[in-house]
């Protein structure tokens, strides 16, 4: 066994960020068997961590959010595993040339498409949900799902963000590349200019 190879890989897996994934997918899978096996234990069950904005109350959802797609597992395993594979490859394939805030959003998709995909393939009773917004009319849902929801959020914003920046940068270049223009033309016309005081001379 090469010590040194495994040392490099070591040192590449985490400065490569892809650790968030496995943490991630764990940090969920252990805060749903918390909540539902030592917590809360029983579904309706609440505990009030702010008083009219969020509190924990123990769910098993067999749909998603808002309990649509209910008793049909095998369409919504079926989405996550395909979704799952997918940002996988992409993000494995896209590896180098991918912005940093990008392989963040589809870390934090991937581990909450998998984290919700290993209840609805294994829990008969369907996801565990436990966080509740009590303030609005909100779905409870689980650390998978905000995870999910957060990446979306910030690859949207990621794109947006670069968006502005490649066409700022591509204007700063058309207006250099206009300006460098003019100034040939300038120089040129001045060395016509000089030419023709010297033919005139």
């Amino acid at each position: 066994m090469n010590i040194a190879k495994i040392k490099k890989g070591l040192i590449w897996f985490l400065k490569s960020w892809l650790w968030i994934i496995p943490l991630l997918f764990f940090l969920d899978i252990l805060t749903k068997q918390l909540f539902e096996k030592v917590i809360l234990k029983t579904d309706g069950n609440s505990i009030t961590v702010i008083p009219h904005f969020i509190s924990f109350t123990l769910t098993h959802n067999l749909g998603a959010a808002w309990g649509i797609f209910a008793g049909m597992d095998w369409l919504l395993i079926t989405f996550s595993v395909v979704c799952g594979i997918l940002m996988v490859a992409f993000l494995v394939y896209k590896y180098k040339v991918l912005r940093l805030s990008t392989k963040i959003a589809l870390m934090l998709m991937i581990s909450g498409a998998f984290g919700n995909l290993i209840d609805r393939a294994f829990y008969p009773n369907g996801v565990i949900d436990f966080i509740e917004f009590t303030f609005i009319d909100f779905p409870i849902f689980n650390l998978a799902d905000a995870f999910l929801v957060i990446g979306v959020i910030v690859l949207v914003i990621s794109e947006i963000v670069n968006e502005v920046k490649d066409h700022n940068k591509k204007s700063k270049n058309e207006k250099a590349d206009e300006d460098e223009a003019f100034n040939k033309f300038s120089e040129n016309l001045k060395e016509k200019e000089q030419d023709s005081k010297k033919d005139e001379q």
